[in-house]
């Protein structure tokens, strides 16, 4: 027990001392009852102990019937919390427990030759106007350009178009400010570029040969510098839209995913190694992070990166493990958090995506479902305890009939709300988080 000083209290979840002064009032009548005299407590106990009971911020049985539903729990549970960390906590445990309930969905099946299945997806908005873009694997590629007035059967069903055919899978898909990149898989590596403008300027395809680059899987675009993730490297391609310089970043093995940032490169490998490279330093070692992140020090594929809260990576493995490091303290190999229950075992395409705010991870596991985790509490997923199911039209609970390969978090219209793609087979959903109405197929 921690001793009673003079003018102070203990506060036994935050474990420290405050002024007697800050005491809340619920402490405050509890110590009240405790120095009664005996006779009064004797009456009084039988009353006193269920009204402290009930007041608690545990689980009591009330609160786990209260909490079936969410909105009822979320009030009671609001009412009685005693200061501002302790409501944020629940505000964020309600929010959870609305986005696990999604089943409000946008379904859109993309005019694809039979039997042909997605392979990349990519969806930004310019003003005004949503672009989306989709590539399958027998090499087209397709666009939409919506406008915020248009219709939602017209803007996700009717504008989709088939633009030009790469030969061979698309790869990957990026965009930054005004240009769209998709990249084309094989030995012939094909770069296609795709102005977004209202006005239509045309397509221009690159072709790079295979004595530079080959086996492209993942592209990286900001501003004017294009990173590919290809076979045994990675190419820096300066000035895309007009030169074409290429750079050599290598890698000693295959580069499955990337992240660019300013001047900074991550490259992340089919033999575990997460690369650093300064691209304003011609020739320069590159920086080996986070040595021995695998399994008992053994290393795993990285198959995507991503960046949080400014000084976090994301690192996604083969093996379906999930967890951010600190790029502070780089020699380090241990995660601050992991995000347990992702199911993965091979597949190189293991879509990752983080909410705009940042607060929510979304992952498509091998098994063809979705998992969400809070970003800031990691451990197992919110939606662990929700039944899989091929029928049903909650996202957390479905399971899709094809593999998935893309997950795309962008925030909604005004910057309210956020809406979740899944691209899987030739279906493209949009999942509005945390409503839950009936679904509309167009």
């Amino acid at each position: 027990m921690p001793r009673e000083l003079p003018g102070l209290w203990w506060d036994e979840q935050r474990n420290r001392y405050f002024p007697l002064s800050a005491k809340p009032a619920l402490v405050s009548s509890a110590s009240a009852a405790n120095t009664q005299t005996p006779g009064i407590a004797a009456v009084a106990g039988s009353a006193a102990t269920p009204r402290h009971t009930t007041n608690r911020i545990d689980l009591s049985r009330r609160d786990r019937r209260l909490r079936a539903d969410s909105s009822f729990w979320g009030i009671e549970s609001l009412k009685r919390a005693r200061d501002a960390s302790q409501r944020e906590r629940i505000r964020r445990q309600i929010q959870a427990s609305q986005i696990c309930q999604t089943s409000r969905v946008t379904r859109t099946v993309l005019p694809l030759p039979d039997n042909v299945p997605l392979a990349s997806f990519e969806t930004t908005k310019r003003g005004s106007r949503t672009w989306s873009f989709a590539g399958d694997s027998l090499g087209w590629f397709y666009s939409s350009n919506a406008s915020d007035e248009d219709d939602v059967s017209t803007a996700f069903s009717n504008d989709w178009k088939a633009e030009f055919n790469l030969m061979s899978e698309v790869s990957s898909i990026c965009t930054d400010q005004d240009l769209c990149i998709a990249t084309a898989f094989g030995r012939e590596s094909k770069i296609l570029l795709f102005p977004l403008r209202e006005t239509f300027v045309g397509i221009t395809v690159l072709k790079i040969s295979a004595r530079y680059v080959h086996d492209i899987r993942a592209s990286s675009l900001r501003g004017e510098n294009l990173v590919l993730g290809a076979s045994g490297q990675a190419l820096l391609v300066s000035n895309v839209g007009t030169s074409h310089t290429y750079t050599s970043l290598q890698t000693g093995s295959d580069v499955f995913s990337l992240l660019q940032d300013e001047n900074v490169v991550y490259t992340g490998a089919r033999n575990g190694n997460i690369l650093r490279f300064d691209t304003r330093i011609e020739g320069s070692k590159p920086d080996d992070l986070f040595r021995k992140t695998g399994r008992h020090g053994g290393l795993t594929s990285i198959t995507s990166l991503n960046r949080v809260r400014e000084w976090q990576l994301l690192v996604g493995q083969i093996d379906g493990r999930l967890g951010t490091f600190d790029l502070r303290f780089v020699r380090s190999n241990h995660p601050l958090l992991t995000y347990t229950g992702n199911v993965n075992s091979y597949a190189i395409t293991a879509p990752v995506t983080v909410d705009p705010h940042e607060d929510f991870l979304f992952a498509a596991g091998q098994d063809r479902r979705v998992r969400i985790w809070s970003v800031s509490t990691g451990g197992k997923p919110l939606n662990d305890g929700m039944p899989p199911s091929m029928d049903s039209l909650r996202l957390f609970q479905r399971v899709y009939r094809h593999p998935i390969c893309a997950l795309k978090a962008v925030a909604g219209d005004g910057g309210t709300g956020t809406s979740l793609y899944v691209a899987s087979g030739s279906d493209l959903c949009e999942y509005n988080l945390g409503e839950c109405v009936g679904p509309r197929v167009f």
